[in-house]
């Protein structure tokens, strides 16, 4: 069993990184933060988080295609697998809390995450890309530089289209879960008919979950599994994903 944990963003920027350096001494296997809206910044805080360690996992959790546009998440997440090569990953959902944000919300959750999926991995490989997508638009843009490191991108959900998609286009999966091995059972299946469709083998670990605790599988693609695949990730104090 692999360990994991994740900021919520709530404790400050220097007890944060006690934390990491901690984290890191304990030879945990990554270290998350959550994308909370009106906390501390993920982005700010994982760049200060790739200095601070050489070894541990980083990676989001969760970050939405709503709030930031993919192309800007791209070009962020990029930035920061620069920074710490074969340790970070991305983790996105279709996002919540939406209520202080007037005009924002979370329509057509299954399209916005195939558009920024699909917009973020042809950034990343050096495209020029126009996308005009349901959810996602983009015109006849490419970042100014082809990335070195290409973060693993994880899709976060308990519900089923959602987990279809995942286990059609993701590299992994992440299942914010309180309950019992079996309900958690029920959840991946729509993931494995996602699976299925693509005949792309992802592993399982078969781990009962407590209260506050996620579930995180990585999937297979020929290649070396990266330095912060985490396989059960645990949410300090029993704190919830958003």
């Amino acid at each position: 069993m692999k360990l994991s944990i994740v900021s919520l963003g709530g404790e400050p920027g220097a007890r944060y990184l006690e934390q990491l350096r901690l984290a890191e001494r304990l030879g945990l296997h990554a270290f998350f933060h959550n994308d909370k809206k009106w906390a501390r910044d993920v982005f700010a805080r994982l760049g200060a988080a790739t200095q601070a360690t050489s070894r541990i996992g980083l990676g989001t959790s969760v970050i939405d295609p709503y709030t930031r546009h993919p192309a800007l998440m791209a070009q962020a997440t990029a930035t920061l697998a620069e920074m710490a090569p074969g340790r970070f990953r991305v983790v996105m959902g279709s996002g919540s809390h939406f209520e202080t944000l007037p005009g924002y919300g979370n329509p057509k959750p299954v399209a916005a995450l195939r558009e920024a999926t699909q917009l973020m991995r042809a950034l990343w490989a050096g495209e020029k890309v126009t996308l005009d997508g349901q959810i996602v638009k983009f015109r006849d843009g490419a970042l100014d530089w082809k990335p070195s490191e290409i973060p693993p991108l994880y899709i976060a959900s308990r519900g089923p289209q959602i987990l279809k998609l995942a286990g059609e286009i993701a590299d992994g999966i992440l299942i914010p879960a309180r309950g019992e091995l079996r309900v958690l059972e029920q959840q991946e299946s729509p993931e494995r008919d996602g699976r299925r469709a693509r005949t792309r083998h992802i592993g399982r670990v078969p781990q009962v979950h407590p209260r506050g605790a996620a579930r995180m599988v990585a999937g297979d693609h020929g290649r070396a599994a990266p330095a912060g695949a985490a396989r059960h990730h645990r949410q300090p104090g029993g704190g919830r994903h958003r």
